[in-house]
């Protein structure tokens, strides 16, 4: 079974090395943040972060690493995702660019990182948490998105960049 596993791995490599720096950044936020998220609107927000979003889904929908579903919604693979983010993310947190994991954002924030671009705290209503916003100062956020997050604080610690 592992064999199999690792031929698929294999495989699966081949279109990731085939694409640029830009194409595995803008995968790596697909990956993270946006999967079964509408197209245009995915877009839209990754131009406002000065990623050229167009071109580059377009590379990646052409190499068969992401894929338009019928609603116009972006999709990929379970085995695609977790292979990019294993191998474009770093293994630390304190080199990391991309946070998405609940574990790894309360991590962050108690510490806070000049390196983060792009954070994502999704929780359920029912474990709706505050967060001070001082820890977003060190934080070159682009992109931000939290649901069911109370921000406590100064609005002005957040990023200027968002």
């Amino acid at each position: 079974m592992e064999e199999i596993a690792k031929n698929i791995q294999k495989k699966l490599r081949i279109s990731s090395d085939a694409i640029g720096e830009n194409q595995k950044n803008l995968f790596l936020y697909v990956s993270c943040f946006f999967i079964g998220m509408d197209k245009n609107y995915v877009i839209k927000i990754l131009e406002g972060c000065g990623l050229s979003a167009i071109i580059d889904i377009s590379v990646l929908i052409q190499c068969c690493l992401v894929v338009v579903s019928e609603k116009n919604k972006l999709t990929m693979h379970n085995l695609l995702r977790d292979m990019g983010v294993r191998k474009y993310t770093p293994n630390t947190l304190k080199n990391v660019v991309r946070v998405w994991r609940q574990e790894d954002v309360l991590d962050v924030n108690i510490s806070g990182t000049k390196k983060i671009k792009a954070l994502a705290l999704n929780l359920q209503r029912s474990l709706k948490k505050s967060f001070r916003t001082k820890p977003f100062t060190k934080m070159k956020l682009k992109f931000l998105q939290l649901n069911y997050v109370e921000l406590i604080g100064d609005y002005d610690h957040l990023s200027k960049h968002l």
